[in-house]
């Protein structure tokens, strides 16, 4: 009998076993998740004596790194496993088994699953291919392994994982050829935490990082997350005290508010959170779907909810590293004050303008400190930052602990910056000074070492400094982490409380497509009631009601077509007529624009509303993210809004700290705002308070058939003097319709 029929007798009828079972199970599913990391027991279902093949890695891994726990093989060919008692099926298995790896057929995983929960196994890890990732038939095999897991109370790592690691037990749970790489194993002893939703993409980062002597404490591939998802594991490994930095690779997230938060939480304990984000483009998006099922949020989105959560954003697997190694070794200064060091002064003075061009300051050294450099250095060097000790290091190599020792001494600098080079056969003497002179003072640290001997790397590695072979990239890395340290600074912990009810829902249900938008008129009138600020106007059905409009509003006035439909470029159609000071101008724009509007549709009509005095125009939209829900935008409004495309986005609802924090992480419009060339500062105030009411809408009642708001422009006036929505277009939800409320205002 083949291995496979075998297997698919053992579990026949196992589903009506576990029914019972389920609930309690069910009960700890956090728990069970943390036993990932510390198990004592793993069992290997496909295992394989060849420790070539995928179900023969993770033993023969796990036997070379010295995993203290217990290895149970099982399959029904073999006796014994690389050495291991075998088992011939799930049901022969101890009942103290706390994590299973699966390595066998597709379709016999959903069984198999069932068949570890009545052994009482908290989490099965499967490597096994051809489900959501394969088409409608694979889709259809991940519903029915969902149903397993969900029914038996094993959590599922995957499936198609290529595993994890945990150094502290040195549990190498994989099939990953990183870990084939000389010196891969056993693990080192690391405080940087990789969760990735690509397994051969996060195996390239995790080699990469070993090269630059980046030890990871966790690695985990999620793999398609049928049911153990890349936010979990980060929820759980940011409350690990030993993890000091914690990456990610992310294609898609099911629960963005989720992440929000737990981003959230690592800014507020202080840990880095390095994440790249794939999906810019609609090309890529498309593939990121296809590969790992998930839903792929807008750009911006993600975009928005990093910089509000001081997520490090970077573009590729090398600069990843690069921010990995410099927050790993704990350099987490904000604004850090730069000593550059180096044996050229051609390139200390290069490093200084680069410092400049990323925002770091260079530090003012002391008197004494100059002083002691100058008693160092050869008269033909300089004591000033950058300091250049010249090629003399060569002749008196002693010469560069001593002058490490000086600059890592003055209070005034917090990062002491080695910019050096070559030095074949004298290398690894180096780095002994470099290491020696980093021991009993308190700057950091960072060296940049162009094509050295790999001696002299290993010696930084072990000394845990961070070492680099490139000149720009640590300065680059350094200034994103400094970035992420200022803004820490700055931010509350947490997420700050947006003031909606305790009890409030939103009114507008689940993410909808859009309908029709209402008329503008109408759409001023929802915001007039729940008391945004949009300016008086009166429905205008013929000239004869101009004059008693007129003496309502206070001129003078602004005269528009509305309609449903006609949302956009009103003025280049020809569809405003602005600065109507008094009646017999009223009645001429009436008469030239009625024309008009009878040729868009016999639904068109006119409204006047009052002219709003002068200020900054900006756009600001509710929209609707699949992934993070409601979003506030804010940009750079008027009519050039898509040629200046400056915005800032941020998840609704908006507390007041929140609306503050929104508008100030853009520059340009923080700078527009606070007044330019003679302008007056605008009234900063009032916006803030139109932000919070607008992120509200989507809890009011009014919102309930809301599914994206669009006011172009706002005008935010000068400081005291408050802002005027200028223009709205209210999308309604497709199942909804605005023309009833279009007829009700004609009539």
């Amino acid at each position: 009998m083949s291995y496979a029929m075998v297997m698919a007798v053992h579990f026949l009828g196992s589903e009506e076993r576990m029914t019972s079972t389920a609930p309690t199970r069910h009960e700890s599913r956090a728990r069970n998740l943390r036993r990932l990391f510390d198990a004592r027991s793993i069992a290997v279902v496909g295992a394989s004596d060849d420790p070539d093949r995928i179900g023969g890695r993770p033993i023969a891994f796990m036997l070379q790194s010295g995993y203290s726990g217990r290895l149970l093989p099982v399959n029904p060919r073999y006796e014994t496993v690389q050495g291991l008692p075998c088992y011939p099926d799930v049901g022969a298995l101890p009942d103290d088994v706390e994590v299973a790896i699966v390595a066998i057929a597709a379709r016999l995983v959903p069984d198999t699953i069932r068949a570890l929960g009545d052994k009482g196994v908290a989490v099965a890890v499967v490597f096994s291919s051809g489900f959501a990732e394969a088409g409608e038939a694979g889709r259809r095999l991940q519903d029915e392994l969902d149903r397993a897991a969900h029914e038996s109370g094993v959590r599922v790592l995957g499936p198609n994982t290529n595993g994890w690691t945990s150094s502290d037990a040195q549990i190498i749970g994989s099939f990953g050829s990183t870990w084939l790489r000389p010196g891969s194993v056993p693990l080192g002893p690391g405080s940087v935490s990789f969760v990735t939703q690509s397994g051969a993409f996060g195996s390239f980062v995790y080699a990469m990082a070993q090269d630059r002597g980046v030890q990871f404490r966790h690695f985990v591939a999620t793999g398609n997350e049928s049911d153990i998802s890349v936010v979990e594991l980060l929820e759980n490994l940011v409350e690990d005290d030993a993890v000091a930095v914690l990456a990610t690779y992310i294609e898609g997230l099911r629960d963005g508010p989720r992440f929000r938060a737990v981003a959230a939480r690592a800014r507020e304990l202080g840990k880095p959170l390095v994440a790249i984000k794939v999906g810019r483009s609609e090309r890529a998006a498309s593939a990121a779907a296809s590969h790992t099922g998930a839903l792929v949020g807008t750009d911006s989105a993600y975009e928005g909810v990093f910089d509000e959560c001081g997520v490090i954003r970077v573009e590729d697997p090398g600069e990843l590293v690069d921010v990995l190694q410099i927050a790993a070794a704990g350099l987490l200064s904000p604004s850090p004050r730069l000593a550059v060091l180096s044996i050229s002064g051609g390139t200390g003075v290069w490093a200084a303008d680069q410092a400049e061009l990323l925002g770091l300051p260079m530090a003012e050294l002391s008197p004494a400190t100059r002083q002691r450099l100058d008693d160092l250095l050869p008269p033909f060097g300089s004591s000033l930052n950058p300091v250049d000790a010249t090629a003399q290091l060569v002749n008196d190599p002693h010469m560069l602990r001593a002058a490490l020792e000086v600059l890592l001494g003055d209070p005034g600098v917090d990062v002491c910056y080695l910019a050096m080079g070559l030095q074949e056969g004298s290398g690894e003497r180096y780095a002994r000074d470099v290491v020696a002179a980093v021991q009993h003072d308190s700057a950091s640290l960072l060296v940049s070492w162009v094509c050295g001997p790999q001696a002299l790397y290993d010696r930084l590695a072990e000394g845990g400094i961070a070492s680099f072979r490139d000149f720009r990239r640590p300065l680059a890395a350094l200034a994103k982490v400094a970035t992420w340290a200022e803004k820490r600074e700055q931010a509350p912990a947490g997420l700050t409380a947006a003031p909606v009810p305790p009890d409030a829902q939103d009114t507008a249900g689940e993410p909808t497509s859009p309908g029709p938008p209402v008329a503008e008129d109408v759409a001023k009138r929802r915001l007039r009631e729940v008391g945004l600020p949009v300016p008086a106007s009166a429905v205008i059905a013929s000239r004869s009601d101009l004059a008693p409009a007129l003496a309502a509003i206070p001129t003078p006035v602004v005269m528009k077509v509305a309609a449903p439909g006609v949302v956009l470029h009103k003025t280049d159609a020809g569809l405003v007529r602005v600065g109507l000071a008094t009646v017999a101008a009223a009645e001429q724009a009436f008469d030239e624009m009625a024309g008009r509007a009878g040729l868009i549709g016999s639904d068109c009509y006119l409204f006047v509303e009052q002219q709003a005095s002068p200020g900054v125009e900006l756009i600001v939209s509710l929209i609707r993210d699949p992934t993070f829900g409601w979003q506030v935008v804010v940009g750079l409004g008027g009519e050039l809004v898509e040629l200046l495309a400056e915005s800032v986005i941020r998840c609704a609802p908006l507390s007041s700290a929140d609306a503050r924090a929104l508008l100030a992480s853009n520059e340009r419009i923080s700078a527009i705002l606070a007044g330019v060339r003679g302008r007056p500062a605008a009234d900063v105030d009032a916006l803030c308070g139109l932000l919070v009411e607008v992120s509200l809408l989507p809890w009011r009642t009014a919102g309930a058939d809301l599914h994206q708001l669009e006011l172009n422009p706002v005008r935010v006036h000068p400081r005291g003097e408050g802002v005027t929505i200028l223009d709205a277009v209210w999308h309604t939800a497709a199942t909804t319709h605005g023309k009833a409320d279009v007829e009700s205002d004609h009539e």
